[in-house]
């Protein structure tokens, strides 16, 4: 950002076309990088206790208000997660956290981040995190850390999972994440946190609360049994959270550094802070639906949507995976799908008929995830075809079953340095028409949406640029 030049003394090789034609020649990478000098500043590990709700359950809210102005330091992108302990009323068997992936962000229905106005709030949070972001913008090394430190499953769990185009019984319920007994006691967890402010990018990579002046509150809406868990034979029938905190790292540097931003800010300079967060919402299925989508957003990197069957969603027992209708086949990668097409304020956004294919799908959606955030993209899913004796009793896993993800990428420009690099939108209009679906069938949307938050230098608040 201009404003970290503007303070910091910079010395810089001339560029190719001012230097002579004898330098010209060098290639770039002989020249001589710039020259660094020690900056006073020092790191510090924050924990902050929740303020309300530090004992919560189902369906109760926790409330945790991040500290800001002198002293606050910097907060570092990527860095921050929720820490509590847990624990699970079951009377027997075993249970795992509900999801494509399960893990303890399935505790989350809902997560809010203000300043005095909303800057973010991720409806289904959990299905978010458990069913998007986990299986296909993470990576391996992304699920070993998951299964220690949110009971996640695993990357080695997920070896054996085979690709299968059928949707059958076995192929649900043997990916169900239920690695914990019934009598498993008290655990701990820290689990990340998916807001966009906290994530950093290119152009921002530390959150500045020193120089603001009010909290930042993070509220916690917790999830239903029902849509936090997976479990077989039993069903779990209540949860409970205690000791709750968020811990984050910051940089701490020195006064008069942030003195001269301040001064910067109050003479007219902007802080902006770019970022992406994702708005949801939700609609019962229809083999005949159109649903409109209110985004009323200057960027749309992305949009995607998952379906979670009415055989899955009822109870504990049910795993909330994304798949398929329950009617589909695995011939010739055909679905019961016969038009799939989603408009942005009235424009098709893919000029082909039938969006229906597997492999078109898993192409599509790695189109979208590396134009929204660049991930090391890894689907826990691997051979084509059935495994297993008569393709059904080996299955170990399915994308129509347990992964069926449908994505659509909006960004107009991938460049890394730019902001608001996706489309417009008003309204998002999804068309689905699908002869195996049913209404008591729920259809979950996600768009990924580009802001930018612009910090106040006369009053230290935040604000949105949409």
């Amino acid at each position: 950002m201009s404003l970290y030049q503007n303070l910091t003394k910079i010395y810089d090789v001339p560029d190719a076309q001012s230097q002579n034609d004898s330098v010209n020649q060098v290639p770039r990478s002989c020249l001589p990088p710039r020259v660094g000098r020690p900056f006073m500043a020092r790191k510090q590990i924050r924990q902050i206790q929740a303020v309300s709700g530090a004992t919560a359950g189902p369906s109760q809210t926790s409330i945790i208000k991040i500290p800001t102005g002198n002293g606050a330091g910097f907060m570092v992108a990527g860095s921050a997660y929720l820490n509590f302990r847990f624990a699970v009323t079951q009377a027997s068997a075993t249970w795992g956290f509900a999801g494509s992936l399960g893990d303890a962000s399935a505790l989350i229905n809902r997560l809010t981040l203000s300043q005095s106005v909303i800057l973010e709030q991720i409806q289904n949070y959990g299905l978010f995190s458990t069913n998007v972001v986990s299986p296909y913008a993470t990576s391996a090394n992304y699920s070993n850390i998951s299964q220690v430190c949110a009971g996640g499953m695993g990357s080695n769990n997920l070896l054996s999972l085979g690709y299968n185009t059928g949707l059958t019984t076995t192929a649900v319920t043997t990916l169900e994440n239920v690695n914990f007994v019934y009598n498993q006691g008290t655990l701990n967890f820290s689990i990340p946190l998916l807001f966009g402010l906290f994530s950093g990018g290119s152009e921002c990579n530390y959150l500045p609360l020193a120089l603001m002046s009010q909290n930042l509150d993070i509220q916690t809406d917790w999830a239903t049994v029902n849509q936090a868990f997976s479990a077989i034979t039993a069903e779990v029938t209540n949860y409970s959270i205690t000791q709750l905190s968020v811990v984050y790292e910051t940089v701490q540097l020195p006064m008069e550094y942030e003195n001269a931003v301040r001064a910067k800010l109050l003479a007219g300079s902007l802080y902006s802070i770019p970022f992406q967060t994702c708005i949801s919402s939700q609609v019962a299925g229809s083999s005949a639906l159109s649903y409109n989508f209110s985004v009323n957003c200057s960027s749309v990197s992305g949009f995607c949507y998952g379906t979670i069957i009415s055989a899955n969603q009822a109870t504990t027992l049910s795993n909330k995976n994304f798949s398929a209708s329950a009617s589909s086949t695995n011939a010739t990668d055909s679905t019961t799908v016969s038009r799939r097409q989603l408009y942005a304020d009235g424009d098709s956004v893919q000029q082909f008929p039938v969006y229906n294919m597997d492999s078109m799908l898993l192409k599509e959606s790695a189109r979208m995830f590396a134009n929204c955030n660049d991930p090391q993209y890894s689907v826990p899913f691997s051979t084509q075809g059935n495994v297993g004796a008569g393709g059904v009793a080996g299955i170990r896993g399915s994308f129509r079953s347990s992964f069926y993800l449908v994505c659509f990428n909006l960004r107009n420009f991938s460049e890394s340095s730019l902001c608001l690099c996706g489309r417009p939108v008003g309204l998002l209009n999804l068309q689905i028409n699908d002869s195996g679906a049913s209404s008591t069938d729920t259809v979950y949307m996600f768009a990924i949406v580009d802001y930018v938050a612009v910090l106040d230098g006369a009053s230290g608040s935040l604000s949105l640029i949409r």
